[in-house]
């Protein structure tokens, strides 16, 4: 199970505490690296107090992220909203 968890790290990110992934054994993959930058975006935010966070609530957080973007970029009337609509 603990392949499954990412540890969470606190770093400096220009002038402010960021809340970011550390490797799990595995090493590196896609989902440490789209939400790393999305943290460090201040696009998603996780508590320092978590400790570590499972893969399954990482990949929530993104799909809800994605949705909640579609969704609002969806309801605006410019073309790419159109688009969505399709």
């Amino acid at each position: 199970m603990a392949r499954d968890l990412f540890p969470l790290c606190q770093i400096k990110f220009l002038g402010r505490d960021v809340s970011v992934l550390g490797q799990n054994e595995f090493g590196p993959c896609a989902l440490l690296g789209v939400v790393n930058a999305l943290l460090l975006r201040n696009v998603l935010a996780l508590s320092p107090d978590l400790g570590h966070v499972p893969a399954k609530d990482l990949l929530a957080l993104l799909a809800n992220r994605l949705l909640e973007t579609n969704a609002a970029r969806a309801s605006g009337s410019d073309e790419a909203a159109l688009n969505l609509r399709r």
